[in-house]
């Protein structure tokens, strides 16, 4: 299993330039300048030679979030990837309490049974609405 520090994360992205960010590309040649490779953002530098925008160096904030980012979003991911399980498990025993309780000959037990199911049931479906975006 995975740790994922939200914190840190959190941290992280507040404190890099704000975007969005475009890749411009290796090697970019500007008035006879040559930047390594260059990922510009869309703040307005002001004028640069001929009045374009200044294409920025990465700063050290920027650059650890980017190498940082297959990690954090592999860690992301697989937390996404737990509470779905979470929500398919919830899911498989709703719907097994709700037919079990067909097979229950007290009422009370088996009405109570069937709403447990189906309230689990239904968490399922939120969780899986919220990890889409739909909550």
């Amino acid at each position: 299993m995975t740790a994922v520090d939200l914190s840190a994360i959190r941290a992280q992205l507040a404190g890099i330039t704000p975007g969005p960010w475009e890749f411009v590309g290796p090697d970019i040649e500007q008035c006879g300048e040559v930047f390594g490779t260059v990922i510009e953002n869309s703040v307005d530098c002001g004028s640069y030679c001929y009045g374009g925008s200044v294409k920025q160096e990465v700063k050290p904030e920027d650059a650890a979030f980017i190498a940082a980012a297959p990690s954090t979003v592999a860690g992301l991911l697989a937390v996404v990837e737990r509470v779905e399980a979470l929500a398919s498990a919830w899911e498989a025993r709703g719907e097994h309490d709700m037919k079990f309780s067909k097979t229950i000959p007290d009422e009370d037990i088996a009405m109570h049974l069937l709403t447990e199911g189906a309230s689990m049931v239904e968490n399922a479906r939120h969780i899986r609405n919220a990890i889409r975006g739909n909550a």
